[in-house]
């Protein structure tokens, strides 16, 4: 009967979990399939994970360029109308930063913003 086992591999800190009753066996196995499989050169990754930046060392000048902003839209509050009912739309969500300051467009209505 197979056990419950709980796998986990995290890449940006190169961490690998088997949580669980496991032979060693069974765990020596599963990491030999995990690093064959990471040194595939014939698989293409995921698009999904396009999305996120190169990891990269740090600059030695650190001042912002531009800022990528989330929000979550469910959690908007139209101040004026004092409910959540309101509806966000923002015209970029990538903003150039100059001096620490950039230009955000919501609602149609232009806001000066600065980062600390």
């Amino acid at each position: 009967m197979p056990k419950y086992v709980s796998r986990y591999v995290g890449f940006s800190r190169s961490r690998v979990s088997d949580r669980g009753m496991v032979e060693f066996d069974d765990f020596n196995e599963w990491l030999t399939e995990l690093a064959l499989a990471l040194d595939d050169k014939t698989v293409k990754a995921l698009q999904v994970f396009d999305r996120y930046a190169d990891v990269i060392a740090r600059p030695l000048d650190v001042t912002p360029r531009n800022i990528l902003l989330d929000f979550d839209p469910s959690e908007y509050v139209d101040s004026r109308a004092g409910s959540p009912n309101g509806v966000l739309r923002i015209d970029d969500l990538c903003c150039d930063v100059t001096n620490g300051f950039f230009t955000l467009v919501a609602n149609d209505e232009s806001y000066e913003v600065s980062i600390a």
